[in-house]
């Protein structure tokens, strides 16, 4: 295949918008707020010591006192306390489509006709984030 000029200058174009993408938001601030916000809460995670362990994805839904809505507004409850093997259910509450980030496992995507379940066998403080909004909360879980 021959590289022509007009191909190459498309491709240096393409490459420059790429690369600008994400760099900023429409109201002209850093796009990277959720970035920062995983490495905290990672770095959060880490100081609340290794032996909160990590959380697995699971099958089934919790009680509905074990359950976290996702909003628009964020979580709800954004904080709320169980015991190591118990799990948690992540539901929307709306039609929006939210990224669950729980710990430093991969996120979860759950929208108003999904749900995900995650098991907590380790007691210890896992910060949960929605990747794309930025949201916070915390599942605590004793011994």
């Amino acid at each position: 295949m021959q590289i022509t000029p007009r191909l190459a200058l498309s491709a240096v174009a393409l490459a420059s918008l790429l690369a600008s993408c994400g760099a900023s938001d429409a109201d002209g601030t850093d796009g990277g707020a959720a970035e920062t916000t995983v490495a905290e809460a990672t770095e959060s995670e880490s100081e609340a010591g290794s032996e909160a362990g990590l959380a697995v994805l699971a099958d089934g839904e919790a009680p509905p006192e074990r359950t976290i809505a996702v909003s628009a507004d964020g979580f709800e409850p954004d904080t709320l306390t169980i015991a190591a093997g118990e799990n948690v259910t992540f539901k929307a509450s709306d039609d929006g489509i939210y990224a669950v980030l729980v710990g430093s496992l991969d996120g979860a995507t759950v929208n108003g006709g999904l749900i995900e379940t995650f098991d907590f066998p380790d007691a210890g403080t896992y910060p949960v984030l929605e990747d794309i909004s930025g949201a916070q909360a915390t599942v605590i879980v004793t011994d």
